[in-house]
């Protein structure tokens, strides 16, 4: 399927693009036009459009079929979670200030890389080292103005530190690297969750946050928490965390309070409630108490 007519995408789920694409889950769209985002799914290069509560896509690149490419979409966007049942159960974002936000699924290759360059940096800077990352990959097309590529082999990020250094990854050249290396000799194919980590932690510069960005993300796993500084600061206020300090037996636990509560979709919680925190510092002080009173509303029931 490759004619670039915009198709639209039948869903009774609400999609955000902008909310959803840029929301610090994948770094690899690019806004093309107004409301129109542009980037690689799987081996495709598809274009979203925001058209009110519609979202069209057309295929710029890829031989996939249309059935084969709505079921890449519908992964991605994780189209077969009924978002809105959760948010209400969960009293999460009372004031309907994220409706749209998607969790997403992407690729586990280019999201080990992309999360090893999220390690202390902010988003736009993550999206600049991904993006150089995927020019290392085979090129696809200009598309109004904006050059686009498949993510590499990891062969081809073997041996680049020096090009990665020169290009602002800091130390973060090394990790990239060496990442490469070790999945050249090792398998990606493990079932469980806990290998997966096990495996991924093992790699120098993949801590257990980035390993759980990894699996929430690139391996699909919805029941995964990352914790970071706003994650672990929410759960002091509302679990009543004495403890100044993430330990790994902390980590643990706060994950284990968030699968309690949220199920098999706490990385969903985790997702809403981080977009939340980082969403208060922009808002009013009297608009931002009562946004954090809201959400710690959502935790109440928890024995």
């Amino acid at each position: 399927m490759k004619d670039g007519a915009w198709v639209p995408l039948y869903t009774k789920e609400v999609i955000d693009l902008e909310k959803s694409l840029f929301s610090g889950q994948v770094f690899s769209f690019r806004q093309t036009d107004k409301k129109e985002y542009t980037g690689v799914l799987g081996t495709c290069l598809v274009s979203f459009l925001q058209d009110g509560d519609r979202v069209l896509y057309k295929v710029l690149d890829g031989d996939k079929t249309q059935e084969e490419v709505e079921a890449e979409i519908s992964n991605f966007f994780t189209l077969d979670v009924e978002l809105c049942p959760l948010l209400l159960r969960w009293k999460l974002d009372p004031s309907n200030l994220l409706v749209g936000l998607r969790a997403l699924r992407y690729s586990l290759v280019p999201t080990i890389f992309s999360f090893i360059c999220s390690s202390n940096n902010n988003i736009s800077r993550i999206t600049r080292m991904v993006g150089f990352l995927y020019s290392k990959g085979e090129f696809i097309t200009r598309y109004k103005g904006v050059d686009f590529y498949y993510f590499p082999s990891v062969e081809k990020l073997v041996d680049i530190e020096d090009e990665l250094r020169s290009n602002g990854f800091g130390y973060r050249s090394s990790y990239i690297c060496n990442a490469a290396r070790y999945l050249l000799g090792n398998r990606l194919d493990y079932q469980r969750t806990s290998e997966i980590r096990e495996m991924m932690v093992s790699i120098k510069g993949i801590g257990y946050k980035i390993a759980d960005c990894i699996l929430l993300i690139g391996a699909g796993d919805l029941s995964v928490v990352p914790i970071d500084t706003h994650i672990f600061n929410h759960s002091r206020k509302v679990f009543g965390i004495n403890e100044k300090r993430l330990s790994r037996k902390m980590y643990g636990t706060i994950q284990e309070l968030y699968r309690r509560r949220f199920g098999e979709y706490a990385g969903i919680a985790q997702l809403y409630i981080f977009k939340g925190m980082v969403d208060l510092r922009r808002k009013k002080p009297k608009q931002r108490l009562e946004l954090l009173r809201r959400s710690l509303d959502s935790f109440d029931d928890i024995e």
